[in-house]
């Protein structure tokens, strides 16, 4: 029984020392520098695409390290391929009506040379039927000197016949000429429109298949997958998250600094960051951010988890080369100056 109450009492004895020990180490701490917790944090980013489109594979899954331009998924923007097809189709027809507008002005061509051929050809046969006329007409009326016919007469008015065809057909010809002339620039610059049309299409084909070619979502830099929030048939609208993507390395801690130490934090001040699991992995930081009020710290960052306490949110930047695990607790210390 004695020996029972003697190793209840040495029980007791240990419990008062480490509870002096405590006392003396967290006095210390407050009287020299502030000392609290925090964990560390990788940046943490969102993948998304700015429209609505089909998820058509995802190459990665949830904690997958990858290299920056690493393929994550693949994507599908069902309007873009409509788009492309309309544009053909739009282009085709120009195509088409151009071809049409060319046929109907080569059709107008040949009509009106053809009309020029028929009209100059019954005007040449009249005048060939005048001038011979004139000819057997001017040898008959030789012949018949002892009469009296004034023969020179009937000649001028054949003669002003025959100019007056010979006119008709400069006139006719010229028109035609004119006219056929006028035809042949309007079928030259009919394909010029049409050309700067399917040019303008062509462009705009090549900008929606380079959209294509970006619907291919590859790592921004070297990272690790969370979670993977989108599956392959699925639709996801526009800006919403495919996947959570993070840093390798953690680069921020978000601590909290007990109200009593309010005063020892700022902002631009260095803090000693070292894991509470293994004290050797130590880097400087610097505090970029506090909070603006007073809140209750988690459980897991206070001193004595069981006994409630407040403090003042603490964001501190550390460099990239550490070797913290994403949400690894850690301890934050002031530097003496």
């Amino acid at each position: 029984m004695m020996k029972r109450l003697n190793n209840i009492n040495s029980v007791y004895v240990v419990a008062v020392i480490l509870v002096i020990a405590l006392y003396l180490m967290y006095t210390h701490f407050n009287n020299n520098s502030a000392f609290f917790y925090g964990f560390a944090q990788n940046k943490e980013m969102e993948i998304n695409y700015n429209r609505d489109v089909l998820v058509e594979k995802v190459f990665v899954t949830p904690g997958q390290k990858v290299k920056k331009g690493d393929l994550l998924l693949i994507v599908q923007d069902a309007s873009i391929p409509a788009k492309i097809k309309e544009l053909k189709l739009k282009k085709e027809a120009i195509s088409v009506d151009s071809h049409r507008e060319t046929e109907t002005i080569r059709n107008k061509i040949k009509e009106l040379k053809f009309e020029k051929e028929k009209k100059l050809s019954e005007i040449d046969r009249q005048i060939n039927e005048l001038e011979n006329k004139i000819e057997v007409n001017k040898s008959l009326y030789e012949g018949l000197k002892s009469l009296s016919f004034d023969s020179g007469q009937y000649v001028r008015r054949s003669r002003l016949q025959l100019d007056y065809l010979t006119a008709m057909r400069k006139r006719i010809n010229d028109n035609y000429t004119q006219e056929i002339r006028f035809q042949d620039k309007l079928l030259e610059a009919t394909g010029k429109p049409s050309n700067i049309k399917t040019e303008i299409i062509d462009a705009e084909i090549e900008h929606y298949e380079k959209e294509k070619e970006n619907l291919k979502i590859y790592a921004p830099m070297d990272g690790l997958i969370g979670n993977v929030l989108c599956k392959k048939g699925e639709y996801v609208s526009a800006f919403k998250s495919f996947m959570d993507f993070y840093q390798t390395n953690p680069t921020l801690v978000k601590g909290y600094v007990h109200e009593s130490l309010l005063l020892r934090v700022k902002a631009g001040n260095k803090l000693w960051v070292s894991s509470s699991m293994h004290p050797s992995h130590r880097v400087l930081g610097v505090v970029t951010g506090l909070g603006s009020r007073i809140v209750e710290i988690p459980e897991r960052l206070r001193k004595i988890p069981e006994v409630k306490s407040y403090g003042r949110e603490v964001l501190v930047k550390i460099p990239f080369e550490n070797k913290f695990l994403q949400k690894e607790k850690v301890m934050l210390m002031t530097v003496d100056e």
